[in-house]
């Protein structure tokens, strides 16, 4: 599998290429932008919404930029509800290569919330799902809350992320055969934030402040929560430095896995060649504890970023350099030296939408391995015709070798669904998934990380709300 994760990254390098020579012909130069200015006191306006304006986040900061923000915002809420039949092969997430496909429904419903005001935001979407097989219900909850404290030169930003999901939310959209809850159009399920959060230009942190779960398990709930807090100082028109500290927490709620807590202090350093590009130098301290023994893994990294910005139509950045990590335990002290890299592509273009994303670094474990040397790759892709279908493809691969043990594991995933609109709130859908995972296993408990594979074919009914306007 070492070598499906080379071709990912050739072809997501390729991806890259292409779309950024397509993008600069097509799209003129910007204007510089200054600091960002834009007061966010409502959610995006449906009307305009293809005016988006620069998103001058830094590019050593804790949050994730994006292709631009909403021109203007309002806050609503939205209600979604879908039923699907589905067959699953493996639905009682057995070891190994089975085949014992069962049926059953599914009905599901959901909230999303977004309120807006100056210089801050909370997002909400949670729901429930119940499976008439296995009779029992399961619950999603997402989180974010920001506000930023913004002066002439000096700005000060607090954030805070949460989720609680039913198991490991690696390529989880879509498994509980669930299509069409994020948009009439998007696969979800218990995955990452949808296609609906980055619309509402909510702001979510950067993977590397929070705590890694690309390791499959057996199904048990688990809080996934992390509070940055960051300062950011403009130098002049073209540089800036910033300073983030973050504390990051898993925790299952019902089974043995890790409860692992992350603490992370960066420095970074950015500097605006031109209206689109910058280039910035970060150093980052992370340090992993871990509650049921008596282990710390400290890691120390130095690097280099790029990033390409053209408003509204791609983002492209990468970085990469050293790391030295330290595993401080009774019954092992080991040291090392290896590299850590990161790289994604985020790109629109009319009724297309593709987003890549790679990294590589010292990880958490996912609350299976102490501690773990992670590669991923994630590739996403959507696109509609003829204004009423809606097709969308998604795939990742992961590799997690644990630190100072022989156990690893391999994992991936692919989802293709499709979504035919049949009026303005409702749609039908059908999607396929797969996961599948090998390695060794770390414990036999409940929620420990196994070797499995697992096939889910779904068809069913979606409706959304019209936005309802709040507060």
């Amino acid at each position: 599998m070492r070598q499906n994760a080379k071709l990912a990254v050739l072809l997501l390098l390729a991806l890259v290429t292409v779309a950024v020579g397509w993008a600069q012909q097509e799209v003129p130069p910007q204007n510089a932008p200054g600091p960002a200015t834009q007061d966010q006191t409502s959610a995006p306006d449906t009307g305009s919404a293809a005016t988006v304006v620069p998103d001058n986040r830094p590019l050593t900061g804790a949050q994730e930029g994006g292709l631009g923000l909403p021109a203007s915002f309002h806050s609503n809420m939205v209600f979604r509800m879908a039923a699907s039949e589905t067959v699953n092969s493996n639905s009682d997430f057995l070891g190994g290569d089975s085949n014992r496909y069962n049926g059953g429904g599914n009905i599901a419903g959901n909230v999303e919330v977004s309120h807006y005001w100056r210089r801050g935001q909370i997002f909400y979407q949670g729901g429930a799902a119940y499976n008439s097989r296995r009779g029992d219900v399961f619950q999603t909850h997402s989180l974010v809350a920001s506000q930023k404290f913004t002066g002439p030169r000096l700005s000060f930003l607090l954030s805070d992320q949460f989720r609680y999901t039913p198991a490991a939310d690696f390529g989880a959209a879509g498994m509980e055969g669930l299509l069409g809850m994020d948009t009439l159009g998007g696969i979800s399920g218990f995955g990452t934030l949808g296609q609906s959060a980055r619309t509402a230009g909510v702001a979510t942190l950067n993977s590397s402040f929070v705590p890694n779960q690309s390791v499959l398990t057996a199904p048990s709930g688990r809080i996934n929560n992390t509070v940055v807090g960051e300062v950011e100082y403009r130098l002049n028109f073209r540089q800036s430095v910033t300073m983030t500290g973050s504390y990051g927490l898993l925790h299952a709620m019902d089974s043995d896995l890790l409860e692992t807590r992350q603490y992370n202090a960066a420095f970074g350093y950015n500097y605006l060649v031109n209206a689109n590009t910058t280039v910035a130098a970060n150093y980052d301290y992370t340090r992993l504890d871990y509650s049921v023994f008596d282990r710390a893994v400290n890691s120390h990294s130095v690097g280099l970023m790029f990033g390409r910005t053209l408003l509204g139509r791609l983002r492209f950045t990468a970085g990469g350099g050293g790391q030295f990590y330290t595993i401080d335990d009774p019954g092992i002290s080991q040291s090392d030296v290896t590299w850590n890299s990161n790289a994604g592509l985020q790109y629109s273009l009319g009724r297309l939408s593709l987003r890549a994303d790679w990294m590589r670094s010292v990880t958490a474990g996912s609350g299976v391995l102490p501690g773990a040397e992670t590669n991923s790759v994630t590739v996403r892709g959507e696109r509609q015709f003829a204004g009423v279908w809606n097709l969308l493809v998604n795939a990742g691969y992961a590799d997690n070798k644990g630190l100072g043990s022989p156990q690893g594991f391999e994992t991936e995933y692919v989802g293709a669904g499709v979504n035919r609109r049949l009026g303005r709130h409702v749609g039908m859908f059908a999607n396929y998934n797969l996961q599948h995972q090998k390695g060794s296993a770390a414990c036999t408990a409940r929620g420990c990380g196994i070797a499995f594979m697992q096939h889910v074919f779904s068809i069913g009914l979606n409706w959304i709300s019209q936005p309802i306007g709040i507060f």
